[in-house]
């Protein structure tokens, strides 16, 4: 009889992880895709299909689930949309408590917006002329409005100039 020793071996990953109320498919995740279900199976009606998320809230609900802790730092930077798909996530699956989440803690900072608008800016003198960063940059100078770090003629100026 021969003598077989390890070598490269195939791990199997688990597919489904829960997650309160719910399951949520682990492999896609890392694919950019939010598949959730409840535990029973049945499709969750706030989140019909497979919905396409970005790298970065696949990387705050993987830390989630990974680590049972929410990383604030992370979800910073995430879009509003993002932020709100969290957010309904969170709250339907009935962990809120459990992890300790506060959904005041995902508003941005006067200095995180401030900080936001100097990359963006920085990438319009760069000469990236992108709608994208064009439309976040207008977005990022409202938000600055709000926390009253410019005036509101201040901002219609400086949109007036990036337009």
């Amino acid at each position: 009889m021969e003598k077989f020793e390890k070598g490269i071996e195939i791990i199997s990953t688990i597919r489904w992880k829960t997650f309160g109320k719910f399951i949520i498919n682990y492999m896609l995740i890392t694919d950019l895709i939010l598949n959730v279900r409840y535990i029973s199976g049945s499709q969750v009606p706030y989140f019909k299909g497979k919905i396409p998320i970005s790298i970065e809230l696949s990387n705050v609900i993987t830390s989630i689930l990974d680590t049972g802790e929410i990383n604030y730092t992370l979800i910073k930077e995430l879009t509003d949309k993002e932020k709100t798909i969290l957010n309904n996530l969170i709250k339907l699956s009935g962990l809120s408590k459990q992890l300790n989440y506060r959904s005041s803690k995902l508003e941005a900072s006067a200095t995180d917006i401030k900080n936001r608008y100097n990359i963006l800016a920085g990438e319009i003198e760069a000469g990236n002329t992108s709608k994208l960063i064009k439309s976040q940059l207008i977005e990022v100078i409202n938000l600055l409005v709000e926390h009253k770090v410019i005036k509101q003629e201040e901002s219609v100026e400086m949109i007036s100039e990036l337009l």
